[in-house]
């Protein structure tokens, strides 16, 4: 059923604040999360996207 599946399942069993979705091919660090969180914050916003950085 593939990736969608996957996210929607874990949409609906998330009890957190937020949620991230990250592929098998991603790395994200212990910054790039505090970094998603303070666009947040400081934007009052529903959603944060991260970018690649070759």
């Amino acid at each position: 059923m593939g990736l969608g599946l996957a996210r929607n399942t874990g949409l609906e069993n998330a009890n957190g604040k937020y949620v991230v979705f990250v592929d098998s091919d991603d790395y994200l660090s212990n910054s790039n999360i505090k970094n998603l969180v303070a666009g947040i914050k400081k934007n009052n916003s529903d959603i944060c996207i991260g970018e690649v950085n070759p």
